[in-house]
């Protein structure tokens, strides 16, 4: 049995496995992810199975035990007798209950090459819940010593001005997830990796990424970070000709920030997660709206202005 440890967000995981191609998959899950001695309080245990043994796994799963779904990747959470069961297409199942976490995964199928992201990535981040350590969708960076979290949807232009920003300077401590603990007054890095679209490369005089994916993997191994205190809070919105900036409050930043914490099926929110993010919100020292431009020196002038 092999066995490797990350550590996120201080808390040390040991993924044990016995197979080589396992490891593949927790190192392209986490590029580059520092790797810390210390106290090991959670251990994960990746299995490969046959189709056969997939099916007779989730077999028991019944559509009223359904607790939330992701359509676009074809997850699945399932909830069933205090245990939680993370169900990937027909690639993988993942079983935590009572301590005792095992990821399956289904080498027989045809998507496995959605395993890194959508199966080990979110069974990782549900183990962490369970120990109070929470996420929000932003990609977070160091702007005179506080962090800076630009949250919005798919697509807003965040990993393109991350990148942009992390080239001018600005230091670097997420891209797609941050974490943050139960007070809410500590933001922690989930990954070294940006990925950019291979479109905003063009437009920063860069060669295009893999293009089966359509984006380009960019691993950051200067000016990172490891956590860092909330300063500031910005919601990205859709590009227009000249960029702007606002001041915004309101139960409406509750409720988008709180969408990017779960996924927005979810019958149920953990109370911890929802206190967590309303102390979060307290700690920022300022919340504000960007709209974005294909100008990206214009959009960092403006922050850096903004943000003093």
């Amino acid at each position: 049995m092999t066995s490797q440890i990350y550590s996120f967000a201080d808390k040390n995981i040991k993924f044990k496995f016995s197979e080589e191609q396992l490891k593949d998959y927790i190192e392209t899950a986490f590029p580059e992810f520092s790797i810390e001695p210390g106290i090991i309080n959670i251990e994960v245990n990746l299995s490969l199975i046959n189709s056969t043994q997939f099916i007779e796994l989730t077999s028991k799963f019944k559509s009223n035990n359904l607790t939330a779904s992701h359509p676009e990747s074809g997850l699945e959470y399932f909830c069933d007798s205090g245990s939680l069961y993370i169900k990937l297409r027909d690639a993988g199942v993942s079983e935590l209950n009572s301590g005792k976490y095992n990821i399956y995964i289904n080498k027989n199928s045809n998507a496995l090459r959605l395993v890194p992201d959508f199966l080990i990535q979110p069974t990782v981040l549900e183990i962490l819940r369970m120990k109070n350590v929470f996420f929000f969708h932003s990609g977070t960076l160091s702007f005179k010593g506080l962090g800076v979290s630009f949250t919005g949807l798919s697509g807003a232009g965040k990993s393109t001005l991350i990148y942009s920003l992390v080239k001018s300077g600005w230091k670097f401590l997420s891209d797609d997830l941050t974490l943050f603990n139960l007070n809410g007054d500590k933001l922690f890095s989930f990954g070294k990796d940006i990925k950019v679209p291979i479109d905003s490369l063009k437009l920063l005089g860069e060669n295009s990424g893999n293009i089966l994916t359509g984006k380009k993997q960019i691993i950051i191994s200067d000016n990172y970070l490891e956590s860092i205190n909330p300063g500031y809070l910005i919601f990205l919105e859709d590009r227009k000709n000249v960029p702007a900036i606002s001041e915004v409050s309101g139960t409406g930043v509750l409720q988008k920030l709180l969408g990017s914490s779960i996924i927005p099926t979810f019958k149920d929110v953990n109370s911890e997660n929802f206190q967590a993010i309303n102390k979060l919100l307290d700690n920022y020292k300022g919340i504000y709206q960007l709209t974005l431009s294909n100008n990206l020196n214009e959009v960092k002038s403006l922050l850096e202005v903004t943000l003093g």
